[in-house]
């Protein structure tokens, strides 16, 4: 199974976002974590619906680190 690192995001003032650095544009925001979570689950199995098949690769933790970006 292929696994996608996910990045959660939290301001003082604002909810939970979550976005994925292998997968541009993908991103989910609730006022919980785990709504966020949930929500990021659901955003990144419909937006590989549409791909079908033209998903991108993920990488390890340890080169997304290496990644100034």
């Amino acid at each position: 199974m292929t696994h996608y690192i996910a990045l959660i995001h939290k301001d003082a003032d604002s909810g939970y976002g979550v976005s994925f650095p292998d997968v541009p544009g993908v991103t989910a925001v609730a006022d919980t974590l785990d709504e966020a979570l949930r929500e990021a689950s659901v955003a990144l199995a419909f937006a590989f619906e549409d791909w079908q098949g033209h998903l991108p690769s993920p990488r390890t933790l340890d080169v997304l680190r290496q990644d100034a970006d």
